[in-house]
């Protein structure tokens, strides 16, 4: 009885998450095998070039998280009120952001191109899917902010299909350059983010809303998200050259995991920000951390018993090198993704000094980098053993942070860090 009445309580919930799923292992599949035509077709060197491009990527698009969680709980926030004030205000000042943002970053190429080992060429596309970026989740936000997620993940479908089409081009036009395929990380956002924009959002007649987000607060997400996007980002760029084509295609192998256990996310955080009791939200929490793990794990397992198999499926047995990796890095990346719903279920919460833990856990990934990077090895034993402090940490934090609450009733503040 419990269990029906469970279902019965969450149905709308968890018809979401079927749907979320169902669309993100879609969305998921054709990412990676863009990446996956990339690694087939590109020369080595190219390859491990276009990775460290795709580390600096994950970055620069970091923004987009920021903007977008910001977003979903203001309109979450003014539910059944008109958008279209609001939405031009937030286009016309974002327009201008992405465009100090994205000069600020071409005026830097060199150096960065230094860092990170890229050749300058690349930077010129680069800042294109910076200034792209900031666009896509001003439509994805007011989606989630509906409680709307599905559709927000269909524009990750659509996303996903035309970078398929442009890495195709990439291939058979100009094969053994990167720049096409990172422009295939920007592209696709004036489609999805910016054409649609104007068109969601208007058809509520509760009074308009004459206000705007808390850029305050889209910039402690901002670093929030930096931080918790560096574990699986900054490794591409760390890792010794002499081995980053493998460990590029075992990260990307691993990812798989990460991506399927966090494709619920955007239907967790939809609904939390929708709810009023802290109790619900934390129950929305344990469902998602519940199908994140056993998915997660689910795969894990499969790398672990047919690793040769999959990288012969994957790159046709061009990696051999990472086949006794690919188990134990699927269940680090699981880690990895639970901790990524924990956050953002402390960014609901407001809860945004459990940024500190994430400082502490990138100082030890350089630190780990710059000690143990003469092997493969030592590079999985660094990311695995930062996934289990992340994960472990961001544990101990929820329970702190529940405790509290239940205790005071009280929430954070999000002024002071």
């Amino acid at each position: 009885m419990k269990f029906k009445t469970f279902l019965k309580s969450n149905s709308d919930f968890l018809k979401n998450i079927f749907i979320s799923t169902v669309i993100g292992v879609c969305a998921s599949f054709l990412n990676y095998y863009f990446n996956v035509l990339l690694a087939r077709n590109l020369p080595s060197s190219e390859f491990g070039i276009y990775s460290a491009a795709l580390g600096i990527i994950s970055i620069i698009q970091v923004p987009s998280l920021a903007i977008s969680s910001a977003v979903t709980k203001f309109v979450a926030g003014n539910r059944g009120k008109n958008l279209k004030i609001f939405k031009k205000d937030l286009f016309k000042k974002f327009f201008i952001i992405a465009f100090i943002f994205s000069v600020l970053f071409f005026i830097l190429s060199p150096v960065i191109s230094d860092i990170s080992n890229i050749p300058q060429k690349y930077m010129f596309p680069l800042t294109i899917v910076l200034f792209l970026s900031f666009f896509n989740p001003l439509t994805k936000g007011i989606l989630y902010g509906l409680e709307k997620p599905n559709k927000g993940n269909f524009l990750n479908l659509t996303e996903s299909v035309l970078k398929i089409c442009i890495g195709f081009l990439a291939i058979n036009i100009y094969r053994g350059d990167a720049t096409l395929p990172i422009l295939a990380h920007g592209l696709p956002l004036i489609l999805t983010g910016i054409l649609i924009y104007p068109f969601i959002g208007n058809i509520q007649d509760k009074g308009n809303i004459h206000g705007s987000i808390n850029f305050k607060n889209v910039i402690l997400y901002f670093f929030l998200f930096v931080f918790l996007s560096i574990p699986y980002t900054l490794d591409l760029s760390l890792v010794n050259s002499e081995f980053r084509p493998e460990y590029s295609a075992l990260s990307l192998i691993g990812k798989i995991v990460y991506f399927a256990s966090i494709m619920i996310t955007s239907v967790m955080f939809s609904k939390a920000a929708n709810l009023k009791d802290k109790r619900e939200r934390r129950k929305v929490l344990n469902i998602s951390l519940y199908i994140a793990l056993f998915i997660g794990v689910c795969l894990s397992l499969l790398y672990w018993f047919i690793p040769e198999y999959i990288n012969n499926f994957v790159y046709g047995g061009k990696y051999p090198e990472i086949t006794e990796y690919l188990g134990i890095y699927g269940l680090g990346m699981t880690l990895y993704a639970s901790t990524y719903l924990i956050y953002n279920y402390f960014i609901v919460e407001n809860f945004i000094r459990s940024i500190y833990w994430l400082i502490f856990t990138a100082i030890i990934q350089i630190l780990l980098f710059f000690f143990r990077n003469d092997s493969l090895e030592h590079v999985v034993q660094n990311q695995l053993f930062l996934y289990i402090l992340m994960f472990l940490g961001s544990i101990i934090l929820l329970k702190i942070y529940v405790r509290k609450m239940d205790g005071t009733g009280i929430e954070p503040v999000t002024s002071t860090m």
